[in-house]
């Protein structure tokens, strides 16, 4: 598994994709976002199928990459959303045994500045992977994912989560089931 992040660059007239630092735990699934112009990198399955919880910082102005804290709970396909310069990551996978996943309900928070994380008290009441998440104001929208239990299956659920109010509303669902 390489180990690249690819940013494109807004001064490059061309448009032309740029090579910068890459990551120091190579992974697929994770999960990143954005707080205060830097990006951050979470979670994910490692090339040999080990769950981590590695949490990395990018700096872009001085192109680097720094391990921070670990996420408590090593998952891969989880969601994620920004909410009062936090990082929510929510559910994914946590089993390695690809043949046995198991998706976790568990919601942990990621303190930027404090560089620590907490355990929200707060469970996703349909714990799955492979879901898209976007965040409007304090609200995490999750959609679709896959469901693996009894079966696996994909979902057109939709649900929203307020870290502020600690609440959860279902949304109407989407026409077609998807995910990953």
């Amino acid at each position: 598994m390489r180990k690249y992040i690819i940013l494109l660059l807004p001064l490059s007239l061309l448009g032309d994709w740029v090579f910068k630092a890459s990551l120091n735990v190579p992974r697929a699934g994770l999960v990143c976002e954005v707080v205060q112009g830097k990006i951050y990198a979470i979670g994910g399955r490692c090339e040999h199928g080990c769950l981590t919880g590695v949490c990395e910082e990018y700096n872009p102005e001085f192109d680097t990459w720094l391990i921070k804290q670990p996420m408590p709970t090593p998952r891969y396909g989880a969601v994620s959303g920004v909410v009062g310069n936090k990082i929510f990551v929510i559910g994914g996978d946590t089993n390695t045994n690809i043949n046995e996943p198991s998706a976790t309900n568990i919601i942990e928070a990621y303190d930027p500045i404090l560089d620590t994380w907490e355990r929200v008290n707060s469970v996703w009441p349909s714990p799955r992977s492979g879901a898209a998440s976007a965040t409007i104001g304090n609200w995490i929208y999750i959609m679709g994912g896959e469901i693996r239990r009894p079966h696996p299956m994909f979902t057109d659920s939709v649900e929203a989560y307020n870290p502020v109010l600690n609440q959860w509303v279902i949304k109407r669902s989407m026409h077609t089931p998807r995910a990953n």
